[in-house]
């Protein structure tokens, strides 16, 4: 499992800034996610929403 980062701003974060959160690399990161992603949502533009990035520290924290 990734090593997570507990002290985190809560904001909108990028795919690439969560991957450094949890020390994973991108490939990795969005297979973690995709079981997921019906529950995540869709993400707009480039950043994933707050409401979307507290589901995937959810998902994600062990």
């Amino acid at each position: 499992m990734p090593i997570i980062d507990h002290r985190f701003e809560e904001r909108a974060y990028t795919s690439f800034e969560l991957c450094r959160i949890f020390n994973l690399s991108r490939p990795t990161f969005n297979k973690y996610i995709r079981p997921h992603l019906p529950k995540i949502g869709k993400r707009l533009g480039h950043t994933w929403t707050l409401a979307q990035v507290k589901i995937i520290f959810a998902v994600l924290d062990p």
